[in-house]
């Protein structure tokens, strides 16, 4: 699905809104993998494309 009205724009992970515990895993998971590098080797491995389109 690409409608933005349904979904919105952007990239998502579906939690319980009450699980604190698993956000701050995956939050801190994906701060590190943007810190050591891991993110930007996969990103080009496997993307064409930018995946975030990160704005200035």
């Amino acid at each position: 699905m690409t409608d933005t009205r349904y979904l919105g724009e952007g990239t998502a992970i579906g939690l319980r809104k009450d699980d604190q515990a698993h956000l701050t895993l995956i939050n801190n998971a994906l701060a590190e993998i943007h810190k050591n590098g891991t993110y930007q080797t996969l990103e080009k491995k496997y993307f064409t494309f930018e995946v975030y389109n990160k704005k200035s």
